[in-house]
């Protein structure tokens, strides 16, 4: 038997909340109102999957903003190269006796960090789609599978697929004579991205819009209840009314971790952080 792996959010608090992050062989769904986070999220797990040298497919209907994956991707590779001339400068330090070792390796991983050509790397790692349409959509993740098997025997194989927002085209088309098949068609598209993360052992992560339920008072996620039994891990996102950017993320649904826990990030600047790494 083999354990699923995991692909981290770039964000403790959350991988902590998932047992170590977004689980290959799965779907995992992330849903809340516009501004809780979901893109966010998506964005920083795409980045930090990339870094690690896997390539990633990201179908965006809702359109990618370059300028937000900038700020995400520069940060990433900032921290990732600044820890490791920190920890370069430690040893440097504790061999020599040193402060300026230890200085050194700071000033040495702020100029590795920021630079063009690591952002770019994982940029190229990174395939974007922009469906249009809800028919397109259905077509990129058609192709899906194809661009899976190009890259199965290389190094940067598929880890992680992204499907930002996986209800628009659906409730923008919804119309009382096609409601029927067009939520047989949303149900048969994330079937399909269950098929390939478990056939492929990648990761998917879907996000979802949300509805107000008259009757319980509550927000629910958009699709029905396909969409969710389907998901086989499910994460609410919330705006917390304390805090500037702070945001709640809850368990809704896991096959591992226990349900209706939840824990607290920040919407940053650089991407999506817990309070410990806000210090």
């Amino acid at each position: 038997m083999q354990l699923p792996t995991k692909y981290s959010s770039g964000c403790r608090s959350v991988d902590r909340l998932l047992g170590g992050g977004f689980e290959s062989g799965a779907v995992t769904q992330l849903y809340g109102e516009a501004g809780s986070g979901k893109t966010n999220l998506c964005l920083q797990a795409a980045v930090k999957c990339a870094k690690a040298g896997r390539s990633v497919i990201f179908i965006d209907s809702e359109g990618f903003s370059p300028e937000r994956f900038l700020q995400i991707a520069s940060a990433c590779c900032s921290s990732t190269n600044e820890d490791a001339g920190r920890e370069e400068g430690r040893e440097e330090g504790r061999e020599e006796g040193r402060e300026e070792g230890r200085e050194e390796g700071r000033e040495e991983g702020r100029e590795k960090g920021g630079g063009v050509e690591n952002v770019e790397e994982a940029a190229r790692r990174i395939i974007i789609y922009e469906p249009h349409s809800f028919e397109q959509q259905t077509s990129c993740i058609n192709e899906i599978e194809t661009v899976v098997k190009e890259k199965r025997g290389e190094e940067s194989r598929v880890a992680l697929v992204v499907l930002d927002s996986a209800t628009l085209f659906y409730r923008l088309e919804l119309d009382d004579e096609r409601s029927i098949y067009l939520r047989r068609v949303l149900a048969n598209q994330i079937m399909q991205l269950l098929e390939i993360a478990r056939k492929h052992d990648l990761a998917v992560l879907i996000t979802n819009q949300v509805y107000f339920d008259v009757g319980n008072g509550n927000l629910r996620p958009a699709g029905g209840y396909s969409l969710e039994h389907l998901s086989k891990v499910i994460v609410q996102l919330e705006k917390a009314v304390e805090g500037r950017g702070k945001r709640r993320a809850t368990l809704r649904k896991h096959r591992s971790m226990p349900e209706d826990t939840s824990c607290e990030f920040f919407i940053t600047g650089s991407g999506v952080k817990d309070s410990q790494e806000l210090k």
